[in-house]
């Protein structure tokens, strides 16, 4: 027996994924009753089969996702003919109660292609990201993970690269970070170096350099381009900045 472990990260959430027997199942045969001590997940991958879980009949085929609760009997009997395949695991999640969801078969298909790149160059980093998202469908229903982003430089290099064109204020930017704009200018000048108004030139005139670099336009069209409703202006700030 393989016995294998995998943490993967849903939406914020560190959890592990636990890899028995090779990790997938050609089901070529019946399974008794049994059980098992974490939730256990099952990814029809193609075929036809009637689960029993705790005592309840259920018949699953090709894009059934079927997530089974730590401790609750189970078994599965085959059904019909032709190719038969689902990737099994456990995983570290409470489940609740025993769940199915509908998602297309070739996100199967592609898991378990995944999981003989893995065994053959022991490279997991897509077979996470496949086992992430199978997982995210266990998680619909609980609390929202998301959250507004607080990382203000990340808020305030987001403001100057989408807006410099546009005539925007300190004001705006206040709004954005929900600070007052004293505030909010210093700090602009912790992260950028600049006061307010000299980064926006300053990001005015790095975009127009690029226009100027990759478009044949005159320097008056790109000072319009770039927000500029002053030549001179422009031409200041694209003396004062043309050398960084």
């Amino acid at each position: 027996m393989i016995n294998k472990e995998i943490r993967i990260n849903v939406a914020g959430r560190d959890m592990k994924v636990f890899m028995q027997d090779d990790f997938f199942d050609f089901f070529d045969v019946d399974t008794g009753v049994h059980k098992h001590g974490y939730a256990e997940i099952h990814c029809i991958e193609s075929g036809t089969m009637e689960y029993v879980v705790d005592g309840q009949r259920m018949t699953v085929e090709a894009g059934d996702l079927v997530a089974i609760p730590a401790g609750v009997f189970h078994g599965k009997r085959i059904m019909g003919e032709g190719r038969r395949c689902a990737c099994v695991f456990q995983v570290n999640l409470d489940v609740k109660s025993v769940a199915r969801y509908k998602i297309s078969p070739d996100i199967f298909t592609e898991l378990i292609r995944c999981i003989g790149e893995y065994k053959r160059s022991g490279n997991a980093v897509k077979l996470s990201a496949y086992l992430s998202l199978v997982c995210s469908y266990l998680l619909e229903g609980r609390d929202d993970p998301i959250v507004a982003v607080q990382d203000r430089q990340f808020l305030i290099c987001e403001f100057f690269y989408n807006n410099y064109h546009l005539d925007v204020t300190l004001g705006d930017l206040s709004k954005v970070l929900n600070l007052s704009e004293k505030q909010t200018e210093r700090m602009v000048l912790q992260y950028t170096g600049r006061r307010f108004r000299k980064e926006l030139s300053y990001r005015r005139i790095e975009a127009a350099h690029h226009i100027l670099e990759t478009e044949k336009i005159t320097l008056r069209e790109a000072a319009e381009r770039v927000g500029y409703k002053s030549y001179s202006g422009f031409f200041k700030a694209y003396r004062e900045f043309g050398g960084e």
